[in-house]
């Protein structure tokens, strides 16, 4: 009887204890949403707020663009002090906090005019890490554009009437075997200004006139495409990659990386595995490390080899595949495209090729997955340059910050920890 009657002071006790517990995890929680997304005072971002764009699209491009750690504590603080985002061009950095963002973006002045669009043009913002089928959405605006023609084009890589677009842009792969989209990959995220009277064909010509321009900038702004069509001129006037103390032309270092006397198929490789970058980390800051890591696995699988470590890793083992894999074969219905994975990667569509966690599957997937930017695909190109990376693990917190691991005992932490939430790199 008496330890009866203690029983209700002693589950009080326990409640108690567990409530504080709770509140005290939820305000560090809190707290770590809170602090800067990256300690970076060097690189300077120009992050853009249109006019009339709502306080909730400018937080998730923020933390899109690796400028704060949540979108949510943006929003919450940026209601509170019951200001606007005034439009215009605001030049932020990664190392500062929530509430230094916000107190720069509502209520206070950008430090550049916004770009006003020109008469008949509409301002089309593509996010990187996009795969094909949700560009329609971004181009609804445009009313000459036919989000069914596009996905056949971008589907088929055939123009209706007009043939292979790999006939028109020498860089662009025909369609590989075993792929989805023959364009995945290779339209090149961004702002656009667009004419409001192009269709799908247009847009489509754009984003990868957009690429083309990347990969062998012309001779100035107004001739910016001047080499893009001709495969030869494009390749005596590529874009320089700085490789260690060397400056590198794009094309010489994908062959070398990735195997190949092919331009067109060492684009393709690479656009793959940057692919792989973009949909793991948002931010361009983070994507030369975890292409190193891909690489590494990449090299490994490729030479049939151990890691320096004395482990055998064969597998890219990127989520992201294998999530696009069950989105092509099972479309959501509500748009909702990269839901985490509900099981284990390796037991999801694990008959596909593009399952990078299954151990037949070697290597690359088939094809890029997503629409990497042009970092990503630099990152991509330039992986493992002499200053090779050690480690072959990468995880990405819940704010997209990447941690890396050298063996697969360091990854299993630093993935227990990430799961928790945000942590400075």
């Amino acid at each position: 009887m008496a330890s009866r009657r203690h029983t209700g002071p002693v589950l009080t006790g326990i409640f108690t204890l567990c409530a504080l517990a709770v509140g005290f995890l939820g305000v560090n929680a809190a707290l770590d949403l809170t602090q800067p997304a990256r300690a970076d005072a060097d690189t300077v971002i120009e992050f853009q707020v249109q006019p009339g764009e709502s306080v909730a699209a400018v937080a998730d491009r923020l933390q899109h663009q690796g400028l704060i750690r949540s979108a949510l504590v943006f929003r919450v603080a940026a209601q509170a002090r019951r200001g606007v985002v005034r439009p215009g061009i605001y030049n932020l950095t990664s190392d500062m906090t929530t509430a230094a963002v916000v107190s720069r973006l509502v209520g206070g002045q950008p430090d550049q005019p916004l770009v006003i669009v020109p008469p008949g043009m509409r301002l089309v913002v593509v996010p990187p890490g996009r795969r094909v089928t949700q560009y329609p959405t971004l181009f609804s605006s445009l009313p000459a554009f036919n989000a069914s023609n596009f996905l056949k084009i971008v589907s088929s890589g055939v123009v209706p009437g007009g043939g292979k677009i790999s006939a028109s842009y020498w860089f662009v792969a025909p369609k590989h075997g075993g792929t989805y989209y023959a364009l995945e990959g290779y339209l090149l995220p961004g702002t656009y200004f667009v004419p409001e009277g192009d269709d799908e064909i247009k847009v489509i010509d754009r984003l990868l006139d957009a690429l083309g321009d990347k990969l062998c900038p012309g001779p100035d702004d107004a001739h910016a495409d001047a080499y893009v069509h001709d495969r030869a001129q494009c390749e005596a006037h590529a874009a320089q990659l700085t490789v260690g103390t060397s400056h590198v032309s794009v094309f010489v270092e994908m062959r070398k990386r990735y195997f190949t006397t092919d331009d067109v198929a060492a684009l393709y490789n690479a656009l793959s595995l940057a692919s792989l970058v973009a949909r793991m980390t948002p931010s361009d800051a983070g994507a030369s490390g975890v292409a190193d890591v891909y690489y590494n696995r990449y090299l490994t699988a490729h030479a049939n080899r151990l890691s320096p470590y004395r482990e055998y890793v064969q597998n890219l083992d990127a989520d992201a595949s294998t999530e696009y894999v069950r989105d092509s074969t099972h479309p959501p219905t509500n748009g909702n495209w990269w839901t985490p994975l509900g099981a284990p990667a390796v037991s999801v569509d694990s008959w596909s090729a593009y399952n990078t966690a299954v151990r037949d599957n070697t290597g690359l997937p088939p094809g890029p997955i997503a629409a990497p930017t042009w970092v990503d695909i630099a990152a991509a190109a330039a992986a493992d340059d002499p200053m090779a990376s050690p480690y072959y693990f990468v995880a990405a917190d819940r704010c997209g910050q990447a941690h890396f691991a050298k063996t697969l005992s360091a990854f299993q932490s630093v993935a227990a920890r990430t799961s928790l939430g945000c942590f400075p790199g």
